[in-house]
């Protein structure tokens, strides 16, 4: 599908834990895209949030890239959040120093997907939260250290498979 909504430009942190969700965007499946730079070591993180339906904080799936302080690499988590609490659904391999690129987080019917660079990093299977919803990116760290860029929401619609036609010669 086209892009259901877009913002232009680079946006940076404007707190030490940043979110935002654009309005008048719901969704059930969809492809939550954005560039991002992240270096191992600094404490801070980026992430992509799907299904989001509030308030604040609270109901919805989070891809996340996270650069602990003082670890030499960056882990990848994905997350679904219900009232406000954080439940691990994925955890996904590890980038090496830096994680710098286009993050793609697909949430399409029960499966979570976070790609890098179009490389598959995490996969999780959850069903708990299903309805429609916005979509947006959070990122910690200190004000002004974390951003995204190119950020962009496409509708993920599935094709139909094709009639397989086994006729009497098949078997």
């Amino acid at each position: 599908g086209g892009a259901t909504g877009s913002v232009a430009g680079n946006i940076t942190n404007n707190a030490t834990v940043a979110m935002a969700t654009l309005r008048d965007i719901s969704e059930s499946d969809m492809a939550v895209i954005g560039s991002v730079s992240l270096n191992a070591g600094t404490g801070r993180s980026i992430g992509l949030v799907a299904r989001y339906s509030g308030p604040a904080q609270q109901n919805f799936y989070y891809a996340e890239l996270f650069a602990p302080t003082g670890s030499s690499v960056v882990q990848v988590n994905l997350y679904r959040n219900v009232n406000g609490v954080y439940t691990a659904i994925g955890t996904g391999s590890t980038v090496a120093t830096s994680a710098v690129g286009q993050l793609r987080f697909e949430v399409v019917g029960g499966s979570q997907k976070l790609f890098l660079n179009d490389n598959l990093v995490a996969f999780a299977l959850d069903g708990t939260i299903t309805a429609a919803g916005s979509a947006g990116f959070r990122m910690t760290g200190a004000i002004g250290t974390v951003s995204i860029d190119d950020f962009e929401v496409d509708q993920v619609t599935l094709g139909t498979a094709p009639a397989l036609d086994f006729g009497p010669d098949a078997f």
